[in-house]
């Protein structure tokens, strides 16, 4: 193999472990919305919850007075 080929398998190389870096670092990114996703979710519910809960409580007290 010349020089010029092994720089250019080199090279290919090189370009090959980035594009495979680049692969996990986007599969990565897509979990991490999913969890996003997930978790500004749970959050919606808790606070609709919490919504309810306060409306229930100020119907008790009114109902109290």
């Amino acid at each position: 193999m010349t020089k010029a080929q092994e720089a250019t398998s080199a090279a290919q190389k090189t370009a090959d472990e980035k594009a495979d870096a680049l692969k996990a670092a986007n599969a990565k990114l897509a979990q991490a919305k999913q969890e996003l996703a997930s978790a500004e979710s749970n959050l919606s519910a808790k606070q609709a919850a919490l919504t309810t809960a306060n409306e229930t409580l100020a119907a008790a007290k009114q109902a109290k007075d």
